[in-house]
């Protein structure tokens, strides 16, 4: 199973998908979580949040540009979003420097660990 990150300028969501599949959400879930080993929801949180942090790496548009883009026009749950992924705001994933981008844990951007 692919799965676009959105169906041409609209992000995806779990209704499209189950309607444009003709199937119901148990069965979405249950196929999903066969095929990707993780839930629909995850799925498109942590594809958004990637999604996300290349735009804000990569490119000059406006945090808010990026959040509608990526399917969260409130902004305060896009920067909810990249710092429960990434442990830093979308305006401190911007400024870091390239080699930091990995997709590696959150440490690599936040604050040094206590130990």
């Amino acid at each position: 199973m692919v799965l676009p990150m959105s169906a041409g300028s609209q992000p995806i969501s779990i209704a499209a998908l189950t309607r444009e599949l003709d199937i119901s959400y148990g069965y979405l879930s249950r196929l999903f979580q066969a095929e990707f080993g993780t839930n629909v929801v995850g799925y498109i949180r942590r594809r958004r949040s990637e999604r996300a942090e290349h735009l804000l790496r990569n490119t000059t548009l406006s945090i808010k540009t990026i959040a509608a883009s990526v399917g969260l026009p409130n902004l305060q749950m896009f920067n909810r979003m990249i710092h429960q992924s990434l442990g830093v705001s979308p305006r401190a994933v911007r400024s870091s420097p390239a080699e930091l981008a990995t997709g590696g844990p959150k440490a690599q951007l936040g604050p040094p660990a206590m130990d």
